[in-house]
């Protein structure tokens, strides 16, 4: 159904249009939130979310995905639909718990220890 190409023309945009449409009508509702995008380019359909809570029924809409988590300022959880060009994301922050450890080892030996 669908193919990564460019678009040339405006009626090849309404093509990817009339089938990322139909797509979307054969799932699940799901509330977008923050922002909705499709690349010209490529024609990805990209939505944003700031609710786990829609982002996670926004995934189940979509079906089979890939899953990928970025790095840098603004880390993110970007799933990408598996049978149609549809990238879902939202900040780690919101889906994930950041945890810092360290592992050190022993300053001192059992011996020292005793003697402190």
């Amino acid at each position: 159904m669908f193919k990564s190409t460019s678009f040339n023309t405006s009626r090849e945009l309404a093509r990817r249009f009339r089938q990322l449409a139909d797509f979307l009508e054969s799932r699940e509702t799901f509330k977008t939130e923050n922002g909705v995008y499709l690349s010209v380019y490529d024609g990805q359909l990209g939505i944003n979310f700031d609710s786990k809570d829609a982002f996670v029924a926004a995934v189940k809409a979509i079906g089979n995905a890939t899953k990928k988590y970025t790095a840098g300022d603004y880390p993110k959880l970007v799933v990408s639909a598996d049978y149609a060009p549809i990238e879902l994301s939202i900040t780690r922050d919101k889906v994930c718990k950041k945890t810092i450890t360290y592992d050190c080892e022993p300053l001192f030996s059992a011996d020292e220890v005793a003697e402190l």
